[in-house]
């Protein structure tokens, strides 16, 4: 999968805290990180984010991590 957003892109950002799978989303986590990555959750509750970019695994969403939801990705502009 090709990455949806290169170093220096803009990313415009709904702030909600209504997302679904496979929505691209900011994601807070420990009060001092953010990311923006694809949502995915499965019926048994687990939550993932998956970067576009497989050099990055899969990180699962704990409670340690202290996610929160910032918003979903709306738009995004290249910046040359």
């Amino acid at each position: 999968m090709e990455s949806t957003l290169y170093e220096n892109d803009y990313a415009l950002v709904y702030a909600t805290k209504d997302v679904k799978n496979n929505d691209i989303v900011v994601v807070g986590l420990n009060e001092n990180e953010a990311l923006v990555k694809s949502y995915q959750c499965y019926e048994n509750g687990d939550c993932w984010l998956i970067a576009d970019n497989p050099k990055y695994q899969p990180l699962k969403l704990e409670e340690d991590h202290q996610p929160y939801i910032i918003g979903k990705v709306i738009e995004s502009k290249k910046k040359f």
